[in-house]
């Protein structure tokens, strides 16, 4: 059954929402803030359970609740049955994410990336370009929480530092100081 490697060559994008199985059934009894399951659509879909790997590929799209990742490949890891992490690969790979609460979304590109699915944690490594609003930064490598919105952005020796560009909020003749 699924005990061995399936490869599943699809001539459509597919959805991944399948239950009673121990690699898709930790997809769907994720945990996400919305208590949605997560949905990957894929042209190829191979998965092994017995390693507690599976691996998307082909036009790749991730969706857990709020947070979207498009990508040329996915890799997923899972321990006991528990999704941990996703692998996205691709040049670019895309990330959209926003809350609710947030009047401005958040957009990033980057050569690799790395989902961790318990903490909601995101590893954005090469060419990485982070918008929010108007404001853009773009490094070799940001670590982004999504529930704390906060982030941290490195430079390294091969790709340099880091830029970032903040677009103040537009003030109206009301809010200036009069002298």
């Amino acid at each position: 059954m699924w005990s061995t490697l399936i490869n599943l060559r699809l001539m459509s994008v597919v959805s991944i929402v399948v239950t009673g199985f121990a690699i898709p059934a930790a997809i769907d009894a994720a945990d996400t803030k919305k208590n949605e399951p997560i949905k990957v659509y894929a042209q190829t879909i191979e998965i092994d359970d017995r390693t507690g790997t599976a691996l998307y590929r082909g036009d790749v799209s991730l969706t857990d609740g709020v947070l979207s990742i498009k990508a040329d490949k996915i890799e997923a890891t899972f321990v006991e049955g528990e999704i941990e992490t996703f692998h996205a690969y691709g040049r670019p790979i895309t990330v959209d994410n926003r809350p609710e609460e947030i009047e401005q979304k958040m957009h990033a590109t980057a050569d690799r990336l790395k989902y961790y699915v318990k903490s909601r944690k995101l590893d954005l490594f090469g060419n990485v370009t982070f918008l929010q609003g108007e404001s853009k930064l773009r490094c070799p490598e940001i670590h982004y929480d999504l529930d704390a919105r906060r982030f941290l952005a490195k430079g390294n020796d091969a790709q340099g530092r880091c830029f970032i560009s903040i677009q103040p909020k537009h003030r109206s003749n009301d809010d200036r100081e009069e002298n």
